[in-house]
């Protein structure tokens, strides 16, 4: 399948979504919405609907972080991106108005898509950390020891889970997020 016709299914299944909520949209409905036909949606996705929507939900998590890594742009180092990369996040996570009504109606289908995007999301986020943490490894900014992948994927794991749930920490507050980031989430990433 060419990536142009995988987009126009994803954004044709999205926009229904959109419409209807992951229950509703059926594969006729998906197939007008993306001009493609129906059998053509189900040789590329045999498993149907659900697949379907599963692949659009994916699609919008990633150009959730398209978009996010876009207004971010280049920091001097890693933990200065972090320190603006997670109240950003946070703010357009907050004001995304299709998940928070897709929450609000249907809470149980929106949790089970999400939990299938979680290694998809900590994978993409990581491989967007893990370049940064090269640099900064290089520029002998890391201890010793410290394998920038791995850490990528440290990082990546609780910076998604901090944009979900940030518990004690006030993300909107400069001061706090400087102190999460540098001491706790890269204490023992970053050199002192």
């Amino acid at each position: 399948m060419s990536v142009e016709a995988r987009t126009k299914v994803l954004a044709g299944a999205y926009e229904c979504v959109v419409a209807a909520g992951t229950t509703r949209p059926t594969i006729d409905e998906i197939a007008q919405a993306s001009g493609v036909s129906r059998a053509t949606i189900y040789r590329w996705f045999p498993g149907g609907r659900d697949e379907v929507i599963q692949a659009a939900v994916g699609w919008e998590v990633d150009n959730f972080f398209v978009r996010l890594a876009a207004k971010l742009g280049e920091q001097p180092d890693f933990p200065s991106y972090l320190e603006r990369a997670l109240p950003q996040a946070r703010r357009d996570l907050l004001a995304h108005a299709v998940l928070h009504r897709m929450l609000a109606t249907e809470p149980a289908q929106v949790s089970t898509l999400l939990a299938f995007q979680q290694e998809h999301m900590v994978e993409l986020i990581g491989l967007a950390f893990q370049p940064r943490f090269e640099r900064d490894q290089v520029a002998g900014l890391l201890r010793p020891g410290v394998d920038p992948a791995a850490a990528a994927e440290y990082v990546a794991r609780l910076a998604l889970s901090l944009l979900a749930e940030p518990g004690r920490h006030d993300l909107d507050d400069p001061v706090e997020v400087g102190r999460l980031v540098r001491h706790e989430l890269l204490g023992g990433i970053f050199s002192s």
